[in-house]
């Protein structure tokens, strides 16, 4: 329903939302007052190269890094974070302390934000909603047939009592009968190989279990065996 959507936008909205990302560079100090000169200068001109500013942090005992473009995650420590996010593009920080020194930062570009709307995706949740609540329906269903099959009752009743494909079929493993034409199997195109590996796995006499495959769930009884012949001569002369 529409109100299922609508909730399931407000559960999965952080899946619809790009957060902001900011290109980000860092001098870093384990002085404060090495900090702050640089950041004197370097606030003093903005648009000063990396290059020299990175020759200044070396030459006062820091270091400087390009950190590159990130989200406000990337950086874990708050103060870090807030200091890199809160600036206006092409300014400088003031020196920001964390276990690791102190930090001075240029952002030199910002990639806002974005935010899907709930119309845009709206097919897109529907569909997601309606695969899974498929999903839940199979699973309580093959719960029920189990259920059956161990009360006693044959593959073919299961199927009549919970509308499901069923068949008795003679196969070799690619799908062909003994004319060599394929067999009809009770399930989609997508399906056969995985019923028929199903079909070869089983053992003689054993009871009839579902089995969840690739394409589903399937059950097999198998009821005979052909061991593998050569074809006559004259069959194939």
């Amino acid at each position: 329903s529409d109100a299922d959507i609508a909730a399931a936008y407000e559960q999965r909205r952080a899946s619809f939302e790009t957060p902001e990302r900011r290109t980000v560079e860092q001098a870093l100090f384990q002085e404060e007052e090495a900090a702050r000169r640089l950041f004197e200068e370097w606030s003093a001109d903005p648009e000063t190269p990396f290059s020299v500013v990175a020759s200044r942090a070396e030459a006062a005992g820091g270091q400087a890094t390009q950190l590159g473009t990130m989200e406000r995650a990337a950086l874990p420590v708050p103060e870090l974070a807030e200091a890199a996010f809160s600036l206006a593009p092409g300014s400088v920080s003031a020196p920001v302390k964390s276990p690791f020194g102190w930090h001075v930062f240029r952002v030199t570009g910002v990639e806002p934000g974005t935010s899907r709307p709930l119309e845009a995706v709206r097919g897109e949740l529907r569909n997601a909603l309606a695969q899974e609540r498929a999903a839940d329906l199979a699973f309580e269903r093959a719960n029920q047939v189990e259920d059956a099959l161990a009360g006693g009752a044959t593959l073919e009743e299961a199927a009549k009592r919970f509308g499901l494909g069923y068949a008795t079929v003679r196969t070799d493993a690619s799908g062909s009968g003994l004319d060599g034409k394929p067999v009809e199997l009770p399930v989609i195109q997508d399906a056969r190989e995985p019923l028929l590996r199903a079909i070869f796995e089983a053992e003689s006499g054993a009871a009839p279990r579902l089995k969840e495959t690739e394409a589903g769930f399937v059950a097999v009884d198998l009821r005979d065996v052909s061991p593998p012949a050569l074809r006559p001569f004259g069959a194939v002369e």
